[in-house]
């Protein structure tokens, strides 16, 4: 079974309207730390994340309920969760919560 790592919103309302994140979100990426604040603009690379957010990093591997894996990519916000990206040997992504 596979986990989903992102979700769809839909947002019903004249506009025009930008959406922007209640805490801005940080992705751990093969490019380094990427900061998102608003939805549909693309991440801008930062040198540093908040304390806490990135406990693992990418190709650490892992053993969960879901067998083991290497971390891919990890999405943090601040204070709040991290979620990691993991593919186990067969090529099955899942992800992987841990609070801050």
């Amino acid at each position: 079974m596979e986990i989903p790592t992102r979700a769809r919103i839909s947002s019903h309302g004249l506009g025009p309207f930008t959406p922007y994140f209640v805490a801005p979100n940080y992705e751990l990426t093969g490019k380094g730390v990427l900061l998102k604040t608003i939805v549909t603009e693309p991440a801008q690379s930062t040198s540093t994340s908040p304390p806490g957010c990135f406990t693992l990093k990418l190709g650490t591997k892992v053993r969960g309920s879901y067998g083991e894996g290497v971390v891919l990519a990890a999405q943090c916000t601040t204070g709040r969760l991290t979620q990691y990206r993991i593919e186990n040997r067969t090529g099955t992504t899942f992800a992987r919560s841990a609070m801050n």
